[in-house]
């Protein structure tokens, strides 16, 4: 009698093991079905309703893929590849229908591409141009800042170029869109492609609003895998065409190239690629002129920044410092550099020079870290958390090194960024809105339930760094 009930408890226990991993996965469909409901929902409810619907509807999406996150972690063993990317394809399906309407960003890498593909220089002339009038399209009245020249890399434009070719509908951008993101979850670890593929913010920032954060992103995991295999080369060409299409990637090349067993190839393969699609522009007028609009005027979501600057202003340090400058001029002869000092020695720009000191800083402390994800996840947030600008898809480029480096901080920042859309609406309130759910709610959650989502994975392996 006793082995009969010893028998039938563990008959019992099998099976209940097995039942609980047959509904944990069976409440995972359930799920994705309703997380494909609410991301269906989100462009009629932000277009009818603005910001606020979408919010609401965005953090019900988080919900849902924490759910996720812990569902996976609780199967024991993540998805299968085919079933990850069946799924990454119904989400993004969602928003096949509809246009992008929380940014219109793909409409100038739309317009850059038609400029190239006419033959001319994307980089010379403003969509607003009269020079170019005759390229105008039905869509031209949606291109941001049409009185700025392109601030996109030369390696971008090349891409740019290619889809203008295939077409250059929205249609299009999204297929090669979504050729990137199926790469991401290629070259990511089985859970870690799980979260990137149900991701909110990937799905939201990168599919439907079509930023070019998803190609960059895909180019530099692949950086990653090949440094971590002894690929130096490889790696570096990688690198260097990640840097070559959104400039955040250039934050991470140091973390690579002191990883890699071959530093110099690395360096040496990552500029040759970053430079050589710059090579047919160099002769066509300046490169990147809209860019240096872009870093010294650009301002959103950037509490560090705001805070040194304001500091700054009130302690009348750009008064001290053009004093001091006016004291040493005659003697030190400096007269002939004078206007450009004088010039850099105004609060708006001190506040970028001391943001530009901290950053350093950040990279040198992240450059020391264990595993070479979490080198190159800190050393882009470090970038990220001081820049004067601070869009919630910039975060897109650190979210997969920061799943594999298991930085829940990172993660939650990264998926509460969305909420900086209320700064739009101006206002004390809305200020004081923004930045409590984009940056304190993320980060006490993080602190409070680190161990609670599903993100740590003691089993997984790291890239530690190779010995001095």
């Amino acid at each position: 009698m006793e082995t009969v009930d010893r028998k039938r408890e563990q008959h019992d226990g099998v099976g209940g093991e097995k039942g609980e991993i047959i509904g944990v996965r069976a409440s995972t469909g359930g799920v994705v079905v309703f997380l494909a409901a609410i991301f269906a929902s989100m462009p009629p409810a932000s277009s009818r309703l603005g910001v606020t619907a979408f919010l609401a509807l965005y953090a019900t999406a988080l919900a849902l893929w924490f759910t996720l996150a812990r569902q996976s972690r609780l199967q024991k063993l993540p998805p299968a590849f085919a079933v990850t990317v069946t799924v990454a394809i119904i989400l993004r399906a969602a928003f096949l229908p509809f246009d992008p309407t929380l940014s219109q960003d793909v409409q100038r890498y739309r317009w850059d591409g038609l400029v190239a593909k006419s033959g001319a220089n994307p980089y010379r002339y403003p969509p607003e141009a009269p020079e170019l009038a005759q390229l105008h399209t039905n869509w031209h009245r949606l291109i941001n800042h049409p009185e700025i020249a392109t601030i996109y890399p030369p390696a971008a434009q090349g891409l740019f170029a290619l889809l203008a070719l295939a077409g250059n509908s929205l249609f299009v951008w999204r297929l090669a869109f979504l050729a990137f993101d199926l790469a991401t979850i290629r070259l990511l670890r089985p859970r870690d492609a799980w979260l990137w593929a149900t991701c909110p913010l990937v799905v939201v920032e990168g599919f439907w609003s079509l930023h070019l954060e998803i190609a960059a992103v895909a180019l530099l995991v692949a950086s990653v895998r090949a440094v971590a295999q002894r690929n130096s080369a490889t790696g570096g060409v990688a690198a260097g065409l990640a840097a070559g299409m959104k400039v955040v990637p250039i934050a991470a090349l140091p973390a690579l190239a002191l990883f890699s067993n071959r530093r110099a190839r690395f360096v040496a393969f990552a500029l040759v690629t970053l430079i050589a699609p710059a090579l047919p522009f160099l002769s066509m007028g300046p490169l990147m002129p809209g860019f240096g609009d872009y870093a010294s005027r650009w301002e959103f979501n950037a509490p560090l920044y705001e805070s040194v600057h304001w500091l700054v202003d009130a302690a009348h340090i750009d008064n001290a410092a053009k004093t001091l400058f006016t004291s040493l001029k005659d003697p030190l002869h400096a007269e002939s550099i004078a206007p450009f000092v004088y010039a850099q020695l105004h609060a708006e720009r001190m506040a970028r020079a001391i943001c530009l000191l901290a950053f350093l800083a950040g990279l040198f402390a992240a450059v020391r870290l264990p595993t070479l994800e979490a080198r190159v996840a800190w050393s882009i947030a470090a970038l990220l958390i001081v820049s004067p600008a601070l869009h919630p898809w910039y975060w897109l480029v650190l979210l997969p090194f920061a799943f594999e480096a298991e930085s829940f901080l990172l993660v939650a920042l990264a998926v509460a960024s969305p909420a900086s859309y209320l700064l739009y609406g101006g206002g004390a309130v809305m200020t004081a809105a923004a930045r409590s759910m984009a940056w304190l709610v993320p980060a006490i959650t993080a602190l409070v339930y680190r161990r609670r989502i599903g993100f740590s994975r003691p089993e997984a392996p790291v890239n530690q760094a190779p010995a001095a």
